[in-house]
């Protein structure tokens, strides 16, 4: 049955209408996918660039900890010297054979500069070289040394309280014991001490900061 020409007209004209809806909605559905799909890329972006800085971060520190824990095993190594350090010591003092000197420690090192100098004590016998002291080696709480120091006997001062300060003449000795600890890597320091004192001392301070 056909239907009436008034009523094909206004399904007709419905038809076109739902079709003109869909049409519009599925531009509209397809303008906010694409929109909101970039909306979500940023979204996904920002979240991947802080993810990025927060390993980047993480990274840093960890690096930052692996640092400190080198730097904090490298101060509480105790000091020794390598076989090459040593022979290189030796032979050094070797060039000038029967040096005497006395030897002692920094009470600030404590054990570590203590036990670091008893190392030196075969060294020097090795060179031929004398400790007067070798029985009992000095403990020095009155100085505060880094490193090696040595102390040497000037003319007194103004204070006979304090250790006098004058330019030291560096003898033969004292040359060669600087040379020696060179060769080993070791920068010594000379140090003004009160007179009296015949022979050089050798004294071996708190560990230095790495």
């Amino acid at each position: 049955m056909w239907p009436s020409e008034k009523l094909a007209s206004i399904l007709y004209n419905w038809a076109n209408a739902v079709l003109i809806v869909g049409l519009v909605v599925g531009a509209i559905s397809t303008v906010l996918i694409t929109w909101m799909g970039n909306v979500k890329e940023a979204y996904l972006r920002r979240d991947l660039a802080a993810l990025e800085i927060g390993v980047a971060n993480a990274r840093k520190a960890q690096a930052e900890a692996e640092r400190a824990l080198l730097e904090l095993q490298e101060r509480i190594r105790p000091r020794n010297l390598s076989e090459k350090q040593a022979t290189d010591f030796v032979e050094a003092l070797r060039e000038l054979p029967g040096g005497t000197v006395d030897l002692g420690f920094s009470g600030s090192g404590g054990d570590e500069s203590f036990n670091f100098a008893k190392t030196f004590v075969p060294l020097f016998k090795q060179a031929g070289w004398r400790i007067r002291n070798e029985a009992s080696l000095a403990g020095h709480f009155d100085i505060q040394v880094i490193g090696v120091g040595i102390l040497v006997s000037v003319p007194a001062g103004p204070d006979p309280t304090k250790p006098p300060s004058g330019n030291i003449r560096l003898t033969p000795v004292l040359t060669r014991l600087q040379t020696a600890f060179r060769a080993a890597g070791i920068e010594p320091d000379f140090i003004s001490w009160f007179p009296g004192k015949d022979a050089p001392e050798v004294v071996i301070g708190s560990k230095p900061n790495p």
